[in-house]
């Protein structure tokens, strides 16, 4: 009788010590799900501005050559550095910290879309000048146009195969632009052709939203 009761309390604080195993255990987890990331610097907003020279298209900026841009950011309030192409000017650093900064810079020649990378840290090395530590990086982007519209003109009736008309002649000038877009309604101008023999017509450059022209 002794001896059996003997094992039961054993198996009795077996169990207990059991339990309180478990039971640790399960705080260890907890804890480590619960251990707090690694913080870093975040951009929640990068977005491109510009006055004479640039148009905003369908919610993209569109800039010609020698345009002011400048480039607005909103990051977490821990943000020390914010590392960006040299093209760009203005304070890099801040000791304390902030959320708001602006930079500016000028547009270049060329066409088509300008990607640029930007770079968030909350460490700024002053013997390197350079950000380091915990980074993020956003990209954001510009439509470069410097080319003006193209202008065509359309004939109604169109011609005959050998090239001629026999009735008068309608003639809609249109201008078209692969970049911000022309300026003016379209067609832009229309016309009758009524005399006889071979007539030249011509019709006015016309602008896009920056002021390129065309032919």
């Amino acid at each position: 009788m002794g001896s059996n009761w003997g094992t039961r309390g054993a198996d009795r604080a077996s169990g207990a010590f059991r339990k309180v195993a478990l039971l640790a255990a399960v705080v260890t987890v907890i804890g480590l799900v619960n251990a707090p990331a690694a913080f870093a610097s975040s951009v929640s907003s990068a977005v491109f501005s510009g006055g004479a020279g640039t148009a905003s298209v369908g919610g993209t900026l569109h800039a010609k050559q020698g345009a002011a841009l400048t480039l607005t950011l909103v990051t977490s309030s821990d943000t020390q550095c914010i590392s960006l192409p040299v093209e760009f000017t203005g304070a890099r650093t801040s000791n304390g910290g902030k959320a708001g900064w602006t930079f500016t810079t000028t547009a270049p020649a060329g066409n088509g879309v300008q990607t640029i990378t930007i770079g968030a840290s909350s460490n700024y090395n002053q013997n390197t000048f350079n950000c380091n530590g915990s980074t993020e990086t956003r990209q954001v982007s510009y439509t470069l146009d410097n080319t003006g519209p193209v202008v065509t003109a359309a004939l109604t009736p169109a011609a005959n195969t050998a090239g001629w008309n026999n009735t008068d002649v309608t003639v809609g000038w249109t201008a078209t632009d692969a970049g911000s877009g022309v300026a003016a309604a379209q067609p832009f101008k229309t016309e009758t052709v009524t005399s006889n023999g071979i007539v030249t017509l011509t019709a006015p450059a016309q602008a896009d939203r920056l002021g390129n022209t065309g032919a």
